[in-house]
């Protein structure tokens, strides 16, 4: 076979379609969010509400009605490229904030840690090696949980259990 012969029998095959036409194994590109898509979803992240962020996004009549506003947002809420960004956005979100908790506690260990090592206030060094003690978990505060009871419902409650506990003794016997 020649080289001629090879490339035509390679161009006459005729990929396998979906009943589209789309090829199988062809993926759409993902559609890109309009200016007020990109609005709505950045709304909703800032924590308004769907039908506010589509009232702001969208610029909505004054006139139109509430369940119309909340219907629209709703099925924005639902499409998958808006779902998807607004999942996205949410997971940065996740990030940065545990970025800037893990950085706020190690700066305060550090801080804590510079006091109890190179204060010269001995009540300060203390202090500092308390909160630090607390700060990675070696003290655990404990709380006491008392419940004030009438002497009368005490008598009542005990009544009851030493008479369960007469019947008992009783039908044992």
């Amino acid at each position: 076979m020649t080289k001629e012969e090879l490339e035509h029998n390679i161009k006459s095959i005729e990929p396998a379609t979906k009943k589209n036409g789309e090829p199988i194994g062809y993926k759409r590109p993902a559609k890109r969010l309009t200016e007020k898509q990109k609005a709505f979803v950045s709304l909703i992240c800032q924590g308004h509400s769907p039908s506010d962020s589509y009232r702001k996004a969208y610029d909505v009549s004054p006139n139109t009605k509430e369940k119309s506003i909340q219907s629209t947002a709703n099925k924005l809420t639902r499409q998958p490229a808006i779902r998807r960004e607004i999942d996205k956005q949410f997971e940065r979100q996740q990030e940065c904030n545990l970025e800037d908790s893990n950085q706020l506690r190690k700066t305060v260990v550090e801080r804590l840690f510079k006091h109890a090592t190179e204060s010269k206030n001995e009540h300060v060094q203390v202090r500092a090696l308390e909160m630090l003690g607390k700060a990675s978990g070696l003290f655990v505060d404990r709380q006491e949980i008392t419940q004030k009871v009438s002497p009368e419902k005490l008598k009542h409650e005990l009544e009851s259990v030493l008479s369960t506990f007469d019947n008992k003794s009783l039908n044992t016997h």
